[in-house]
């Protein structure tokens, strides 16, 4: 939603023109462009404490200036401002960097992920095969129908395997996102009738060949995730045999991932808009 957008919305929504819901986008926006602007050209470290502060101080001059009363505040971020207009900053969410990191020479690391668009619903896997320098050795997206998330992300783990080993790779590192599925292989306990033939096919590669499977956060199957939703929209599947093959918009993503630039996992409510302007 583009600025303006927002303001006609909020303003759309205010229960009269000269409510204080009419100016407070204003009063969000122009603070966030301030410290978008001190973070890019002065260097200065981005706050969203300062951001809040400098919001609550602009409301605290507006009530005083314009003289508004319990009417034109009711329903402004809760009770906070029609009680003594003060703002109570949400609670900071951690931010973690998140890589995809190379394997060690002479193994290949298969990171894999699925999709199920309403889980259940229209699936896809998804999956890259990497050598230690970060180059596609193969990749795979295929549509699987209409299934539940935690199958696909069995059978994503168990066909990125078979793809592996018949292309000759045995000695692997395995990704999955899932950490039910990870679970599942480490344990190899009772699981549901639908997922126990798959389990047994991934369990029985994995007790025979040098592999290990380990959970990553989301972030790091990024490319893995961009295939899944690739084969999940263009309802197609496909074996990716050399990097020319791949899709364009995957590049991108490689080449974050063989330089190891991070992703960041989880931003706050206002660090999340000041990206889009940056």
């Amino acid at each position: 939603m583009s600025p303006r957008a927002l303001l006609l919305f909020w303003r759309h929504c205010a229960p009269s023109r000269n409510h204080l819901r009419v100016l407070l986008p204003c009063f969000i926006l122009w603070q966030i462009w301030k410290a978008r602007n001190a973070f890019r050209f002065n260097s200065q470290s981005f706050s969203t404490d300062a951001v809040i502060f400098q919001v609550d101080s602009d409301v605290r001059l507006a009530s005083s200036a314009f003289g508004f009363k319990p009417p034109q505040l009711k329903g402004v971020l809760g009770s906070c401002i029609a009680e003594g207009l003060r703002v109570t900053a949400p609670p900071r969410r951690s931010i973690r960097l998140v890589a995809w990191t190379r394997p060690l020479p002479g193994v290949a690391k298969l990171t894999v992920d699925g999709c199920s668009r309403g889980n259940p619903g229209m699936a896809a896997s998804g999956g890259t095969l990497r050598d230690h320098w970060g180059v596609v050795l193969a990749a795979f997206g295929s549509v699987l129908g209409y299934k539940s998330i935690l199958y696909v992300e069995l059978m994503t783990v168990c066909e990125g395997l078979e793809l592996a080993i018949q292309l000759g790779y045995s000695v692997l590192e395995v990704e999955s996102d899932s950490a039910t599925v990870v679970s599942w292989i480490h344990n190899q306990g009772i699981v549901r009738w639908e997922y126990s033939y798959s389990l047994r096919r991934v369990c029985r590669l994995v007790m025979s060949l040098p592999i290990q499977v380990r959970h990553v956060l989301r972030e790091a199957t990024s490319a893995a995730d961009f295939l899944a939703n690739w084969a999940c929209t263009h309802r197609t599947s496909w074996r990716f045999l050399s990097p020319r093959e791949l899709p364009k918009g995957l590049y991108g993503i490689l080449y974050l991932d063989a330089h190891a630039i991070p992703h960041v996992e989880t931003l706050g409510f206002y660090l999340f808009l000041v990206s889009h302007f940056l």
